[in-house]
């Protein structure tokens, strides 16, 4: 029973730091506004997702450089790449950390969440699981990202 609290505490700190980081960017003379930079930024989200964290913004900009570089590798190949590797060094100089940390509740272990990438060979898509219930996914047929809860 003290390991299952011990647990429950150090997963609802993670998901509470995760969720309540500080949102906007601070704002000096002569600087674009930070709402006006984090829309450049961030693309590609369905707008019931946003605003966005921090932890969530990064997983979105760092996943935007690889769709940049799955759209680049299809326009001179004419396919979509088996797997994230075929990307670099020619297209990416390397596949990005998500920038979410990664719940494995039994081991109690907390580590950084991966990419996951596939392609039908029409259409290639990009998921991120990051905790037991939850992950940001990329259609390109819908060129969105979106959040679910399982």
């Amino acid at each position: 029973m003290k390991r299952l609290m011990a647990a429950l505490f150090i997963i609802s700190v993670f998901l509470f730091s995760c969720a309540n980081e500080e949102k906007s960017l601070p704002k000096k003379d002569g600087e674009i506004s930070s709402q006006v930079l984090k829309e450049s930024e961030i693309k590609n989200v369905a707008k019931e997702f946003l605003p966005l964290g921090k932890c969530e913004e990064k997983l979105i900009m760092n996943g935007n450089k690889i769709i940049d570089a799955v759209d680049l590798y299809f326009s001179k190949n004419n396919k979509f790449p088996d797997a994230l590797n075929d990307l670099v060094p020619d297209y990416i100089s390397e596949i990005p950390k998500t920038g979410m940390k990664q719940l494995e509740l039994f081991k109690l272990k907390i580590g950084d969440a991966a990419f996951d990438y596939y392609n039908d060979g029409n259409y290639f898509s990009i998921k991120v699981r990051y905790d037991i219930f939850d992950e940001w996914y990329y259609n390109s047929q819908k060129k969105l990202w979106q959040w679910a809860n399982h």
